[in-house]
């Protein structure tokens, strides 16, 4: 079920993969990064939540999709105020590239990465302490919502139609019987 939102993940990476001052740019949240690729640039699918949309027992299975994408800056660093100014600019470039960009928003999307909306923006920091050298990752952690249906896949064409009809109750009335063919287009 993540084939709508890799979409969304692919664009978010076509519009950010030429950020300039990167030295590494992935599309996985791999655990580890060495000093030799950093700073770097990682987009991401965290999780994605269906919830029902409208009622469960009324047409095809219908959800409003949650789905939450990260885009991780990391940088390492020896003095953290200089990386805080540093990594907060790179913050502000990834959302005012995004945000700003009608193409991204909804308004020339391609029809397969549209969504209706942008629930949350989280930043969050993560100092990491393992490793060769000490880096700060800082997250954004955006939430797009779309509605996704399944819709039944009609296996059948419907070609004659038959009824049967007889008054309720009443023994004695005749039975009805009638086929029709329906018309092929």
């Amino acid at each position: 079920m993540t084939s709508h939102t890799t979409a969304i993940r692919e664009a978010i990476y076509s519009r950010l993969e030429n950020l300039p001052g990167y030295v590494t740019i992935r599309k996985q949240g791999t655990p580890t990064l060495s000093v030799d690729d950093l700073p770097a640039l990682s987009i991401f699918i965290a999780d994605e939540r269906l919830d029902p949309d409208g009622d469960a027992n009324a047409g095809p299975p219908k959800f409003g999709v949650t789905a939450t994408i990260i885009i991780a800056v990391s940088r390492g660093f020896d003095d953290p105020s200089v990386t805080d100014g540093i990594i907060d600019a790179d913050i502000d470039a990834i959302e005012n590239t995004l945000l700003t960009d009608p193409t991204f928003v909804g308004f020339g999307t391609a029809p397969d990465a549209r969504f209706e909306s942008i629930n949350g923006i989280r930043r969050r920091r993560i100092f990491e302490k393992e490793g060769e050298s000490y880096f700060l990752e800082l997250q954004l952690e955006f939430q797009f919502f779309y509605r996704w249906i399944y819709d039944p896949i009609i296996r059948d064409d419907l070609q004659t139609l038959s009824v049967t009809a007889k008054p309720n109750n009443d023994g004695t009335a005749d039975t009805f019987n009638r086929t029709w063919t329906v018309p092929t287009s």
